[in-house]
């Protein structure tokens, strides 16, 4: 799933998207956590900070100045981090 005005799926279909496709492959476990530390909106301590607490091996990713919208506004930045932590899951996947 890539981020951009394109291709951004709602919030619904993004949750469809990632139970059908990307979690089964997945323990529930690992995740990618991505946050802008500019955001006016969800403030990063209250939200991003602690969800890195809650999940198990979870990889937290903060941003410096990007804000609340950050996918469509900095959508090649966030693409090549999340095709990485993709490839870098499927390769563990494969060798374990």
């Amino acid at each position: 799933m890539f981020a951009g005005n394109e291709r951004l799926l709602t919030a619904e279909s993004s949750v469809v998207f990632l139970r059908r496709h990307v979690a089964p492959r997945y323990s529930p476990n690992d995740g990618l956590i991505m946050h802008g530390d500019d955001d006016q909106v969800v403030p990063i301590a209250a939200s991003a900070l602690l969800s890195a607490k809650l999940v198990k091996n979870a990889i937290l990713k903060v941003y410096p100045r990007f804000p609340h919208g950050m996918c469509p506004t900095q959508k090649d930045v966030i693409n090549t981090d999340l095709l990485q932590f993709i490839q870098q899951e499927q390769s563990s996947t494969a060798t374990a």
